[in-house]
């Protein structure tokens, strides 16, 4: 059993509150309030927002050092994220599982 990565390693703005669509907000709004949100960084990969807040730290002996952390959809599968550019920009993969 071990875990595959890919990604296209194409670097993604990371974005403020006021940058998200009013239809993105919404979606976020009923999770928490404004003062919650309005601090925190923002990146769209594949069609979705992610918060930079929901997403954990990657342990080492699980993704290895090139990731700083992941954000799970399912028990074996989800996204990693590497931070570049001095934390302006993140690098975004799949992850999931092999059994």
């Amino acid at each position: 059993m071990g875990i595959e990565i890919r990604t296209n390693n194409q670097p993604r703005d990371l974005l403020s509150w006021a940058e998200l669509s009013q239809a993105e907000r919404d979606w976020f709004l009923p999770l928490a309030d404004l003062a919650t949100w309005e601090d925190m960084e923002f990146f769209r990969y594949r069609g979705t927002v992610f918060a930079m807040g929901d997403i954990t730290h990657a342990d080492e002996s699980v993704f290895g050092k090139s990731w700083h952390g992941y954000h799970g959809d399912s028990f074996s599968s989800g996204i990693v994220v590497r931070l570049v550019e001095r934390g302006e920009r993140v690098i975004v993969g799949r992850y999931w599982v092999e059994c």
